[in-house]
């Protein structure tokens, strides 16, 4: 299996996964793999670390189905180190690894099979909880990030809380002294909806610093945000703000 993708093809799909299966500190030997897959012309990439989860996609000139698992940390350094965008990235797996070139640099990087990786389950419903513009998404977050609590007993101070009316969603963060409040109109939403936004899934959106629109889902066991055919996600929270 071959196949060339140009550097931000590369990075799009592989940086933000590397980077959270690399930051596992669990004793999971495979989640130091991200999960490479490619279905009729279209490849997908996932890390995760059981905390959180990153998965990007993006359609690439290949038509071989394939399916395997890529050692993150060497897959990662390897991509990050380049900057010039006139030399694709050229992608060769062989039984056990695979050779990845960008000019005259290569680096074998170990692959292993799919069968013991914990592939979570993302499905994504036809109507998001709630939906709205990143840019003020991102600019109303970072703006209340400073009230929030650091490793409080009280886990729920240390998130941000939401809350969402008529199209409005107020947020809230409080380290139980201090308490900072901003509103982000939504373009679409359930009402009456409120709860707890985990703060580490805030962190990676003004990390990944998307365009667009946001769309915000959750199921059982996790938050996610998706856009662009990018989706992260980190565990779920239920606990709310008492008395706000």
């Amino acid at each position: 299996m071959n196949f060339s993708i140009s550097l931000s093809t590369a990075k799009h799909l592989f940086v933000d996964a590397c980077g959270v299966a690399n930051g596992s500190k669990c004793n999971i030997s495979a989640l130091d793999y991200i999960h490479f897959s490619l279905i009729g012309g279209i490849a997908e990439v996932l890390g995760t670390d059981t905390q959180s989860i990153v998965r990007q996609s993006s359609p690439i000139d290949a038509f071989e189905d394939y399916e395997i698992c890529i050692k993150a940390k060497k897959l990662n350094t390897f991509i990050s180190s380049f900057t010039d965008e006139s030399k694709p990235l050229k992608f060769q797996f062989d039984e056990n690894k695979v050779i990845v070139k960008h000019g005259r640099s290569r680096a074998s990087i170990a692959t292993m099979s799919c069968d013991s990786y914990p592939i979570p389950k993302i499905v994504i419903p036809n109507g998001f909880q709630f939906s709205c513009d990143a840019e003020s998404f991102k600019s109303a977050i970072s703006g209340i990030f400073y009230a929030k609590a650091n490793n409080d007993v009280r886990p729920f101070l240390n998130h941000i809380n939401f809350s969402i009316n008529s199209h409005q969603m107020k947020l809230y963060t409080s380290d139980g002294h201090r308490l900072a409040t901003d509103i982000v109109q939504l373009e679409n939403s359930v009402d009456d909806l409120k709860g707890i936004l985990p703060f580490k899934l805030a962190e990676m959106l003004l990390q990944a610093q998307p365009d667009g629109t946001l769309g915000f889902f959750f199921d059982v066991s996790h938050f996610y945000w998706s856009a662009e055919g990018t989706v992260y996600g980190t565990n779920f929270l239920i606990k709310v703000f008492f008395g706000i």
